[in-house]
C-alpha cells in the first residue's frame, strides 16, 4: 500500500493520466504540472525525482517487463527512463502538439503515442527508434477519441 504524505508530492498538481503502477506492483510513477516525474518505491516509500521535461507531464506507462518507464508531455516530447537507474534512455520528438496518451504493446516492443494534433507515433521501444505516424481521420472528434484508440494493443 502507498500512504503518501507532503514530502512525497510534486510541487505542482499531479497530472490527469499521469499515474502509473509497475508490473510488480512495488513501484508507483506520477507525472506533475511541474514536469517532474516522481518515482516513489514500496515498501519503504523512497523517492526519486526524474526531470526531462519542460511542461507538464501528461501520460506514464510501463514496459511489460518494469524496466522502463515512459513518460508523455505537453512540451510534445515522449522521455524513455532507465527506472532502476534513473536516466533518459531516449527523449523522442515526433509531436507538433502535447503528448496525450502512451500505450506498450504486449510484448513490450512497440509504443505508441497519441497527441492533441490527433497523430499516433509509433516507436520501436527495442531501439527507441520511431517507425511511422498515423494520422486520425479529420472528421474525429477529439483528444479523448484519440486517446481511447490507444488502448488497442
Amino acid at each position: 500500500m502507498f500512504a503518501l504524505d507532503e514530502t512525497h508530492s510534486h510541487t505542482s498538481k499531479v497530472c490527469y493520466n499521469a499515474c502509473a503502477v509497475s508490473p510488480s506492483g512495488t513501484i508507483v510513477v506520477t507525472g506533475g504540472a511541474d514536469g517532474s516525474v516522481k518515482v516513489i518505491r514500496s515498501p519503504d516509500m523512497s523517492v526519486t525525482e526524474l526531470k526531462g521535461h519542460n511542461y507538464s507531464v501528461n501520460a506514464l506507462v510501463f514496459s511489460p517487463c518494469g524496466q522502463y518507464v515512459v513518460s508523455g508531455s505537453a512540451d510534445y516530447s515522449v522521455i524513455v527512463w532507465d527506472i532502476e537507474a534513473g536516466t533518459i534512455r531516449a527523449k523522442l520528438m515526433h509531436h507538433k502538439a502535447p503528448v496525450r496518451c502512451l500505450t506498450v504493446s504486449n510484448d513490450g516492443t512497440l509504443l505508441i503515442s497519441g497527441a492533441g494534433d490527433q497523430t499516433f507515433a509509433v516507436i520501436n521501444l527495442i531501439t527507441c527508434q520511431f517507425t511511422h505516424n498515423l494520422m486520425q481521420n479529420e472528421s474525429d472528434a477529439g483528444t479523448k477519441e484519440c486517446c481511447q484508440e490507444c488502448a488497442w494493443l
